[in-house]
């Protein structure tokens, strides 16, 4: 197991992190990037399985998340959610699209899953974030693998990031295509009362990242939750 402990330069004082990963021994690897606002994140990847685990000490206010998922190898597709704010760019916004490209992820941890994990024909819930209510509102499906976010390059855009280098790209994202709106919202309160959606990564206090991984029977009870069938 490797572990390491640090403090956050994000301005903030008492605050300590510490993250541990843990693998198989021996012949797992771990990779690691530069801290993004308060977290760095270390993450171990084997061939068929991801597990991570974080704590971290804040004044007054501990936390610790916890999430393992399965990474699928030829068995079929794995399942993820992404978050968005509706006044941003909703799910009507893609039902209207057809197909968008995922731009705008700054987040390191988030990053390595959308170059490295997530696959064409993998799936994805579509969580609205900082809305009333937040909530599950429907389903994509990744039809492009990971490529350089060009919006890291472009002046204009929102995310720019002028450390990013064209010959090395710093963030990247996938294409999703619009699969279905759910009849109603899947709210937090609809999730927090299911025995299995509540132990979601999206439940998890203090999980804040913007693409995280779902279990298949987590992407089944959903659906369930919604009274639709997966398409």
């Amino acid at each position: 197991m490797l572990t390491t402990s640090l403090s956050p330069q994000d301005g903030t004082s008492g605050t300590e992190s510490r993250f541990f990963v843990r693998g198989p021994e021996p012949g797992f690897s771990t990779q690691s990037d530069e801290q993004s606002s308060a977290l760095q994140s270390f993450l171990c990847l084997c061939d068929d399985v991801v597990i991570l685990e974080f704590r971290r000490l804040s004044s007054g206010n501990d936390f610790m998340a916890k999430k393992a998922t399965k990474q699928k190898s030829g068995k079929g597709p794995n399942y993820w959610l992404f978050k968005s704010e509706p006044d941003c760019y909703s799910i009507d916004d893609l039902k209207k699209d057809k197909k968008t490209f995922w731009d705008g992820v700054r987040n390191y941890q988030a990053r390595n899953m959308l170059r490295d994990d997530i696959k064409p024909g993998d799936y994805v819930l579509y969580y609205h974030s900082n809305a009333k209510p937040m909530a599950v509102v429907g389903t994509a499906k990744v039809v492009k693998e990971g490529y350089p976010d060009h919006t890291q390059f472009d002046k204009k855009a929102d995310h720019y990031d002028p450390k990013a280098d064209p010959e090395e790209p710093r963030w990247f994202m996938v294409d999703v295509q619009f699969v279905q709106k759910f009849p109603e919202p899947v709210t937090r309160d609809d999730l927090k009362e299911d025995k299995v959606t509540s132990g979601m990564m999206v439940m998890q206090r203090g999980s804040r990242l913007s693409v995280q991984p779902v279990e298949e029977k987590e992407w089944l009870a959903v659906h369930q939750l919604a009274g639709v069938k997966p398409k």
